[in-house]
């Protein structure tokens, strides 16, 4: 670990620190109302205020991130203390950041790790602030995909063999690929924001929910779905109404 985040990981604890004491102080206060106990309580409040500024600016330093193809990132150091993490439980991946330190693309792929560590690792992904890529196809073991973080705008979990659900998507999502998922027999309800929907080879899907007006394309081929009277009803209003998207049954 780098020392600007061996330095952070300090500062985090002495901040929870010291808003555990504040707790417990304030409830002694509540029962007691003794001066002293107001006085700790004010100490306290200027003590959680100077640990968080010390807190965030040792954050926000950029920190050098290295990829498993060797290529380098800075990245805001709150946010590599979430990637070694992440890399302890399953190994390497790749990373793109933007312009501010902060992690834009998580990339995960041909993962073989066992399906409880894949899984809650994973979860961890939701805290990377203005995350807006996340692809985690081909991971063998993978069951479960975490809370996706609103800044989401592609998410690509194809080829997952046991997945066999998502979880509810956030309204920036602008493409969805969860092509090749055997097990995937529903989606959640689709945001507004949503232009791209790959289905295609998810046999046990059945149903589809309310389409978005701004769906450019979407294939359920090879699904239940697509030899559904209703739903084929449903995407060829759909065609009549937007005649300049792609609709693949």
């Amino acid at each position: 670990m780098s020392q600007s985040c061996s330095q952070l990981v300090p500062k985090l604890k002495h901040l929870q620190t010291l808003q555990g004491d504040f707790q417990v102080t304030l409830a002694r206060y509540l029962q007691t109302g003794t001066d002293a106990d107001k006085a700790k309580l004010e100490q306290l409040k200027q003590a959680i205020e100077i640990a968080k500024n010390e807190y965030e600016r040792a954050s926000l330093v950029k920190v050098e991130w290295v990829n498993k193809d060797q290529t380098k990132h800075q990245i805001i150091a709150k946010q590599v203390i979430i990637l070694e993490y992440i890399k302890k439980q399953i190994g390497g991946f790749k990373i793109n950041s933007n312009q501010y330190g902060e992690v834009e693309l998580f990339d995960i792929n041909n993962n073989g790790s066992a399906a409880p560590i894949i899984n809650e690792a994973l979860k961890f992904t939701n805290k990377l602030n203005g995350l807006l890529w996340l692809y985690c196809h081909n991971n063998p073991l993978l069951s479960e995909l975490p809370e996706l973080p609103n800044s989401l705008q592609a998410l690509d979990c194809s080829n997952n063999p046991q997945l066999s659900e998502l979880p509810e998507l956030p309204d920036s999502l602008q493409v969805l690929d969860c092509s090749n998922n055997p097990q995937l027999s529903e989606l959640p309800e689709l945001p507004d924001s949503l232009q791209v929907l790959d289905c295609y080879n998810n046999s046990r899907l059945s149903k589809l929910p309310e389409l978005p007006d701004s769906i450019t394309f979407i294939d359920i081929r090879n699904t239940l779905a697509a030899q559904d009277l209703e739903v084929i009803a449903k995407l060829e209003e759909f065609k009549t109404k937007h005649p300049t998207a792609q609709v693949l049954y």
